[in-house]
């Protein structure tokens, strides 16, 4: 059963030295004789990258593909064709069945790749496909954890912004978001992205929700003028009937912004 394992010493030994890949020809970068801008490929990197080609031509689903794609993250972790031979690994049906943790484990790896290199939107892409996959707000909850971490070392980081409010809005997790936006414009109140994050809570939520009911009016009603009249209505109305301004920005925060926005009208009139 294939699962997420580290192999740094594997990595050390030429994949033409080993003796499990003795059947396996390795397909090297298609490049022209005289390349006008030649890939600078360390050696280690460039046999990696052939044996992988090889593993993906012959649509190889095995522990030691599973490693080999991880030898080429390792190498290049933004390698969006190697992130995605390992998604079709670990996904495969097969796999799963006979690795139930496999998933769970996934997870884990990505997540420890992206505090390595957190404005990694590969890595960021694999850990939203195995969030999604495990399918549970427990994992949800964890993974929100671990991107709290990335957002610690950078508050303003878009990628792991962008990977919570997929989660948030795939699981639900609204109010818990709101109040964890809420903790870091405390901090920080000129954090655009936690605004962001605060604005999708509330408006996205209603915009869900409204969603929800306008697909199960259309489900009920097919026809096109039932249709349009709910969706127009959707439209018009939720971020004025489910959103509120009160709702958005708090009283402290709205006292703030109106005291800043007349202190630099005023120093603007002495200019």
């Amino acid at each position: 059963a294939m699962s997420s394992s580290e192999s740094e010493e594997d990595e050390r030994v030429p994949y033409r030295d080993r003796a499990e890949w003795a059947d396996v020809a390795p397909i090297p970068q298609d490049e022209s004789a005289n390349p006008v801008v030649r890939i600078a490929y360390s050696e280690e990197h460039a046999e990696a990258s052939a044996y992988f080609r090889a593993i993906v031509a012959s649509d190889e689903r095995s522990e030691r593909a599973l490693r080999v794609t991880e030898h080429c993250i390792a190498l290049n972790g933004a390698d969006y064709t190697a992130w995605h031979r390992r998604w079709v690994l670990i996904s495969d049906p097969q796999n799963l069945a006979k690795n139930p943790h496999a998933l769970r484990d996934e997870l884990a790896f990505a997540e420890k790749k992206a505090l390595r290199t957190p404005k990694n939107y590969q890595v960021w892409n694999h850990v939203r496909l195995c969030v999604g996959a495990v399918g549970t707000a427990e994992a949800a909850r964890r993974n929100l954890k671990v991107v709290e971490e990335a957002l610690d070392a950078d508050a303003k980081n878009y990628h792991a912004w962008s990977h919570r409010g997929w989660v948030v809005a795939r699981f639900g997790l609204w109010e818990e978001e709101k109040a964890y936006a809420s903790r870091m414009i405390d901090a920080d109140v000129r954090n655009n992205s936690a605004w962001s994050a605060r604005w999708h809570c509330v408006v996205g939520r209603a915009a869900a929700e409204v969603a929800a009911d306008v697909a199960a009016d259309v489900a009920s009603n097919p026809k096109p003028s039932t249709s349009s009249d709910a969706a127009r209505k959707a439209a018009d109305g939720f971020i004025a009937d489910e959103c509120p301004v009160d709702e958005f920005v708090a009283p402290e925060w709205d006292a703030w912004v109106r005291s800043t926005a007349a202190a630099e009208a005023a120093s603007k009139k002495k200019a």
